[in-house]
């Protein structure tokens, strides 16, 4: 039996490599620009003690909570730091499960490859209305006809970001 090699075999055999690679080669980068900044902080988090773990959801000693949301395999841009606080018990559901809620967040999202801040939103609670902030540092706002949330949250803004930093070894961005 003789084995036929015709140059459209070849032609598609070489196709199918190539995919193999590109695919291949999109995964590393990946890896290296957006899922290793993240694997990085979560093992700083281990290495912190902390009185209860599940999956990637930590607590401290004083009802602070710090989560490492990775990014979606593939995707570009959807990985996060956060730390929320302090937990509070709202209400105890149906099928018997209570419902803990954070009356302030903090949301950190990282730079590609290096790991540093690109962007930092907070959520805070202010007269039982909840309200998101894009900050530029601890003390301004993003948008200007949002400063006064910020002026308002100062305290609990601080304390996050000092956390933040206790946590991660962040370098914050305070204001003046």
């Amino acid at each position: 039996m003789k084995k036929i090699h015709s140059p459209k075999r070849k032609k598609i055999m070489l196709i199918i490599i190539a995919g193999l690679i590109l695919f291949a080669v999109i995964n590393v980068i990946w890896f290296f620009k957006e899922l290793k900044p993240y694997l990085i902080y979560q093992e700083k988090l281990n290495g912190k003690v902390l009185a209860a773990e599940r999956d990637r959801l930590l607590y401290d000693g004083e009802d602070y909570c710090y989560y490492v949301a990775y990014p979606t395999y593939l995707r570009w841009c959807d990985g996060n730091l956060s730390i929320a606080a302090p937990l509070e018990e709202k209400e105890v559901l149906d099928d018997g499960q209570t419902l803990y809620v954070a009356n302030n967040s903090l949301l950190i999202w990282l730079n590609d490859f290096d790991g540093t801040i690109r962007d930092i939103g907070v959520t805070v609670e202010l007269d039982d209305r909840m309200y998101d902030v894009y900050i530029e540092n601890s003390t301004t706002a993003r948008y200007p006809d949002e400063q006064w949330i910020v002026d308002e949250s100062q305290e609990a803004i601080n304390m996050l970001f000092n956390k933040a930093e206790e946590a991660w070894g962040l370098e914050m961005p305070w204001g003046a």
